[in-house]
């Protein structure tokens, strides 16, 4: 990815070797691909957060091609650890209908 949040040929070859491995995917896959819809300093924020809170680079790479960027950066952003990651993962998306913004 540039700085500009542009993806490159290299991110896309690099996404389909990190599916095809993901016993390998680590914090700067997480980090490339956080920084793909999100700004830089909070996709390595979010990071680093993630890594004192427990989160796991294979749990977090799964909510990426679940959920999306935004998401994973709000569940890690209200304190979601592994164990909480696991069990979104498990419940599966859900529909927002029942949200409404007060």
């Amino acid at each position: 990815m540039t700085g500009t949040g542009t993806v490159t040929r290299w991110d896309l070859q690099s996404d389909r070797y990190v599916r095809a491995h993901l016993d390998e995917v680590d914090m700067l896959d997480i980090e490339r691909r956080l920084g793909v819809s999100l700004p830089p300093v909070l996709a390595m924020a979010i990071v680093q957060l993630a890594e004192h809170q427990g989160a796991s680079a294979l749990t977090m790479w799964q909510w990426l091609e679940q959920f999306d960027a935004s998401l994973l950066a709000l569940a890690i952003g209200s304190g979601m650890g592994q164990g909480e990651l696991e069990r979104g993962l498990v419940a599966g998306p859900r529909p927002r209908s029942h949200l409404r913004l007060v």
